[in-house]
């Protein structure tokens, strides 16, 4: 049986950070995250605002001035659950992949699941 916690290649940590979602059909959001990886992530919507749905392309801007990082990532819709929607980033480079790591080490709670 093939379950999402085993097609994780990732871990994935519990993180308290809050980032600008911006779709590309005209919307933009702040939103909060739910846990976040290396290869992507999951946030909380208002199912009744935002319309999310599987394969859409979305663009997510972090900010933190405690690391000295400002950067988005392309990300692509692969699960929606009610209110939480998870993400997978595409095409990012080594920068932001480091970038990531350094959000996950300052912001994260602690290690949920691999």
């Amino acid at each position: 049986m093939d379950t999402k916690f085993e097609k994780r290649h990732n871990e994935r940590y519990t993180i308290k950070f809050s980032t600008e979602l911006t779709s590309k059909i005209n919307y933009e959001l702040i939103t909060s995250l739910v846990d976040m990886s290396v290869s992507g992530l999951a946030f909380q919507i208002n199912p009744i605002l935002i319309k999310l749905e599987k394969g859409q392309k979305i663009s997510l801007h972090f900010n933190s001035a405690e690391i000295n990082s400002d950067f988005e990532v392309d990300a692509r819709v692969i699960w929606r659950k009610d209110d939480i929607v998870g993400v997978e980033f595409e095409d990012i480079n080594a920068e932001k992949t480091q970038s990531i790591k350094m959000l996950i080490e300052k912001y994260h709670n602690n290690k949920i699941y691999r």
